[in-house]
């Protein structure tokens, strides 16, 4: 079956016109993704819906040359709550037969796990604790989806294994999770990379590299799959900003308390932040969380050759510290996510420079990373313990 898409991705006749950037969008979707995805599909613009999973799939060509392609592919659907996505490179002979190598690629690991998830095929279940709260799950393993040499005795099951215990431990209250698991090895050179909903995480990463550091390879082989973690209707808590519509309404909240904190000059203002934002936004969650992880964020942006801790240290008002992992606090990446798209788009306009200097001056990194600089030392190797972020009694975890 793998054998025969990828000859038909190339050899089909309707499949031989020519590839341009103007066209190439529609190229993947009307004459490669159509009627391969293995359910039905319609074509909507450059888009593909499918009616039984209520999924629309946008891919989107953002390199193309005569023997390589990336593809940037979007996938959404009102059950999952989240937008997914995936980046995909191929080459070939020519730009024709990369896309074809491409979209097979990502049909055979991404799609795989998304019909196993939906047809509810071969899961693993377990059951996790998250903020005083029980949830159960169910993980769906892709194939495994191989270039350049075989590694045939490498199964899904091995990266479930290897992985499944540091992934539990990162899953909050999500709707669904899902994680990349990608490895490249050449004779030279290992290189392994774990994504949980599209964050490399550095540390799976390393566990995934060491995996593969003693396979014999004369000159390459790669692999790349695919975990689906879904959570049980019975136990998901209601979470406003799910989906599109929900990411919007926080980004806009997210403006808000940012436009407020550029407007802070005077101690009292400053003092009064937290209360006026919530007053504004409508979430004092939300309000707490912007003044604490909003600086950090910039500085981490800024900062970029430090490694950085991926748990956070909460102390609410003489109540216990709450350690946590950044994939479980439902806000973080939308914050984070929020936060950039805002300062990139120039959405503060004349102020945007100013605004995100002021955030990094607020920051705990950005006062530590001052003193290394004002000794003279790289910032190159720092590695930055967990931060502790002080909020108020009432703060709940979410």
């Amino acid at each position: 079956m793998k054998f025969n898409f990828f000859k038909k991705a190339y050899d089909n006749e309707e499949s031989k016109k020519i590839v341009t950037p103007e066209n190439a969008d529609s190229y993947v979707v009307n004459n490669v993704l159509h009627k391969m995805l293995g359910i039905k599909d319609i074509i909507k613009g450059d888009s593909l819906y499918c009616p039984k999973w209520e999924m629309t799939l946008t891919p989107k060509v953002v390199e193309l040359n005569d023997q390589k392609v990336t593809l940037n592919i979007f996938i959404n659907s009102p059950r999952w709550k989240n937008e997914l996505f995936e980046c995909v490179s191929a080459l070939g002979k020519d730009s024709e037969q990369a896309i074809g190598v491409a979209c097979g690629s990502f049909i055979f690991s991404f799609i795989d796990g998304l019909r196993k998830m939906e047809n509810d095929e071969y899961p693993e279940t377990f059951e996790t604790d998250f903020a005083g709260k029980k949830h159960l799950w169910k993980a769906y393993k892709s194939d495994i989806v191989g270039l350049g040499e075989n590694i045939s005795d490498i199964s899904p099951q091995f990266y479930w294994n290897l992985l499944k215990d540091e992934i539990i431990k990162r899953l909050g209250n999500q709707k669904l999770c899902y994680v990349k698991i990608y490895i490249a090895k050449t004779d030279k050179q290992t290189i392994g990379e774990c994504r949980i909903d599209d964050v490399k995480n550095d540390e799976l990463s390393d566990l995934v590299a060491k995996s593969a550091e003693n396979r014999s390879v004369k000159e390459f082989a790669s692999q790349k799959m695919f975990f689906f973690i879904k959570q049980d209707d019975s136990t998901v808590i209601p979470y406003d900003y799910w989906g599109s519509e929900g990411f919007n309404a926080l980004k806009g909240k997210v403006k808000t308390a940012m436009e407020l904190f550029a407007e802070c000059d005077t101690d009292e203002l400053y003092d009064t932040l937290i209360t006026r934002t919530a007053e504004k936004i409508g979430d004092d969650i939300l309000a707490e969380e912007c003044l604490s992880f909003i600086p950090e964020i910039c500085a981490e942006n800024a900062f970029y050759e430090v490694s950085y801790s991926e748990i956070l240290d909460i102390m609410p008002v003489e109540k216990d510290k709450i350690s946590c992992y950044k994939n479980q606090l439902s806000d973080y990446y939308l914050i984070q996510r929020a936060v950039l798209t805002l300062l990139s788009s120039g959405e503060f306009g004349n102020s945007t420079d100013e605004i995100y200097k002021k955030y990094i001056g607020y920051s705990a990194i950005g006062h530590a990373m001052s003193s290394v600089l004002q000794k003279g030392d790289k910032l190159d190797g720092i590695k930055m313990a967990a931060l502790i972020f002080n909020v108020s009694e009432n703060f709940k975890i979410r």
